[in-house]
């Protein structure tokens, strides 16, 4: 569990709102990541790593 809402994460790693949050909800679909109002839970570590190379 990562405790930091959607829009901070998009700030600490330079993203805009808008793409933070296209690319969460693509996360979120393939049941990679779920999102809650307390943060961003890793449902599929490996699964993340592939969508992130």
């Amino acid at each position: 569990m990562i405790p930091i809402r959607q829009k901070n994460l998009a700030r600490l790693i330079a993203l805009n709102p808008t793409n933070m949050s296209r690319n969460i909800k693509n996360l979120k679909e393939a049941n990679i990541v779920q999102v809650s109002g307390a943060g961003i839970t890793v449902l599929n570590p490996e699964a993340l790593n592939t969508y992130l190379d």
